[in-house]
């Protein structure tokens, strides 16, 4: 297992390549532009996916002959369900690797991925309960789960660096953190 460690500019290349390599690598770390360009070939993956799901839905939909749900019968649903599954394991590797570059520690970290992935597995029993205030609680919660992740996104490396980091010095190297909690790049290294 290749551990990623992005630092610098990173292209649209370098990112797709590290967010397969680190398929299920949860250390490292992994800057903006690598976490957004990862974002983008995921967007560029599922959107024409999706475009096609309703183009086909609205064709199944309009056979008069069709006497069940046409949904089912759809295969861009059961592509994207592969393709879902295929990249849920590097999405959360990639949110940990980018939450660790803004300096958070790793109990954190898993804390917080645990929550979402609770929220997520809760999210479809209340899809099924079909209860409108479940499902209005459900949308709240992962409203507020989707926000946090969108501010670690946009957050700089080393922002929440603090003194007592419980990283690897590897981690740290190049990086000064002063008694009032002030991190600064280090000069010459």
């Amino acid at each position: 297992m290749v551990k990623i460690n992005q630092t610098g500019k990173i292209g649209f290349g370098r990112a797709i390549k590290d967010f397969f390599t680190g398929y299920i690598n949860f250390t490292g770390r992994t800057t903006r532009a690598g976490f957004w360009f990862a974002c983008l070939f995921l967007a560029l993956l599922f959107v024409p996916l999706l475009v096609l799901f309703g183009e086909t839905q609205l064709v199944l939909q309009n056979i008069p002959s069709l006497s069940f749900n046409p949904t089912l019968f759809n295969p861009f649903l059961y592509l994207g369900f592969m393709l879902g599954i295929a990249v849920i394991l590097p999405v959360f590797a990639l949110l940990a690797r980018r939450m660790r570059d803004t300096g958070m520690k790793n109990y954190s970290i898993a804390l917080f991925l645990i929550l979402f992935l609770i929220d997520k597995i809760s999210g479809l029993a209340f899809h099924f309960l079909s209860n409108e205030t479940a499902n209005f609680s459900f949308f709240i919660v992962t409203f507020f789960f989707l926000l946090a992740f969108f501010v670690f996104s946009l957050t700089p490396s080393n922002y929440f660096l603090t003194e007592d980091s419980s990283r690897p010095e590897s981690d740290l190297k190049g990086w000064s953190v002063t008694k009032q909690g002030k991190v600064s790049k280090d000069e010459g290294i």
